[in-house]
């Protein structure tokens, strides 16, 4: 990623359900696309999945969800 970043996130990750976060704390980040399919397989909803990104300044940016995703 490039230096003069506004905002800036490194490895996000959403993920729905019932004890979603320490099923997420507890999983092995190394690889984002089996631990995906890990949480997939305890019933777990994701959402986002390791993502990272920056907004340089003067830039517009969105990020827009289905509607009603809240």
């Amino acid at each position: 990623m490039s230096g003069a970043a506004s905002l800036q996130c490194m490895n996000l990750w959403k993920v729905y359900g019932a004890n979603a976060g320490l099923a997420l704390r507890a999983s092995d980040r190394g690889d984002a696309a089996a631990t995906a399919a890990e949480l997939r397989s305890k019933g777990l909803v994701v959402a986002v999945s390791d993502v990272s990104l920056e907004v340089i300044p003067g830039v517009t940016f969105v990020i827009m969800g289905l509607s009603g995703s809240g």
